[in-house]
Formats: C-alpha cells, structure tokens, sequence
C-alpha cells in the first residue's frame, strides 16, 4: 500500500470513529432524557414525519422564546396573534387525524396508539431513527402527540385504502398541513426575532403540494 493510499485509509477510519461516536453520543442522550416523565418518544415511519418532528423541535424553541419575551422585546399583542395561529394551525392538525383515523379504522380494523411502558419507550428511543422530546411549551406537545399518531395513520391509510380518492384528498391535505407548519414556524420566528432552519427536504414536500394541487391536476 502506497503512503496516499495509506493516508486514505487513515482518513476512512478516523471518519467512521467519528460518525460512531457522534452516533453513541445521540444514543446516550436520548436513553438519558426518555427518563423524563414529559419526555415523548417518536419513531416516524414514514418520510413527512420525519420532516414534520424536525419541524416541530424548531416550533417548541421558537414559541417557547417568545413566551419569554412578550411584554418585553415583543408586543403582548402580537404574542396574543401568533398564539392563536398556533391554536389554529393544532386545530387543522387533529381534524386531519381524526378523518385519517376514521379512514384507516374503516380499512384495516384497529387504531394506531399503542400502550407504551417504561421498556417498549426505552427501546423506542434507542432505535436510530426515533426522536425523544422534552416540550418546553404547551404548543409543542400537543403537536407532538398528533404527530405521534399521524404518522402510523398516514402509513396505514396509504397501505390499506380501499377508497384511494377519498384517501387520497386527505393525504393531500396533510402533506399540505406539513408545509404549512414550516411556514408557521418560520412566521412565528421572525416574531420571536430567533433564526429558524428549515430541515432539508422540505422542498421536496413544497413540490409535492403543488403536484397535487388542483390546478395542477387540472393542467
């Protein structure tokens, strides 16, 4: 072996014990904080859960710092306003679970929430593609708890359905409901005067909105 094929492989390793350790470090964290009574643990299945929990991680910080700003550097006014978009945006959300669940009962026969004990939420949260998450407002957990059900929902719907265009309309409206929240969230940020990122692969969901809008399923 050559000194820069050598180098390389050096590079390679030391590459993938970082990736291992970033890797335990998550792992550590996130068995640590499942201890957590609020803690919530959510293991999306599907591509839009994922982005929408990512979301809503952005959602809880930014609400929760413009709570403690009102009255302050924000207008109590204007926290009053984004609150109630807030409230609106959840109300939009659990109508969507609700006609998703009612949709996935009538094809498949039994609903999505499952029982969780301290040993099945440990597991959960050490599986790498789960989440766990301590809400720091109000806003945040009910979010989290539709989420929560949302997502096996939406997978269930789409795997199921014997009435593909009814499904489909809600389908529709829920990956609508997910861009959205991005939208919210960035909103609500500039209020709080807080940077907010949108998670990669949100266009992909902006472009799916449109692909099934109705005017361009017209064209």
């Amino acid at each position: 072996m050559s000194n820069a094929e050598s180098l390389e492989a050096n590079v390679q390793n030391q590459d993938r014990e970082d990736k291992a350790a970033v890797a335990a470090s998550v792992l550590n964290r996130k068995v640590r904080l499942v201890g957590d009574p609020m803690a919530i643990v959510l293991a999306p299945r599907s591509r839009e859960g994922h982005l929408i929990v990512k979301i809503m991680f952005g959602f809880d910080r930014v609400v929760n710092s413009m709570r403690m700003k009102a009255g302050v550097s924000i207008p109590i006014d204007k926290v009053v306003e984004s609150l109630r978009s807030t409230e609106e945006f959840t109300l939009r959300l659990d109508s969507l679970t609700r006609t998703l669940s009612e949709l996935s009962s009538n094809s498949y026969g039994i609903g999505s929430y499952q029982y969780e004990t301290p040993e099945s939420r440990r597991l959960l949260a050490e599986r790498r593609s789960s989440y766990v998450f301590v809400p720091r407002t109000e806003e945040g957990r009910k979010i989290a708890l539709l989420i929560k059900r949302i997502d096996p929902l939406l997978i269930q719907c789409r795997t199921t359905c014997t009435d593909f265009t009814r499904a489909g309309e809600v389908i529709t409206g829920v990956i609508g409901a997910f861009v959205d929240f991005n939208e919210l969230t960035r909103q609500l940020a500039k209020t709080a005067k807080v940077d907010y990122g949108a998670p990669k692969g949100i266009i992909t969901l902006v472009s799916a909105k449109g692909l099934n809008s109705p005017v361009s399923s017209a064209a």
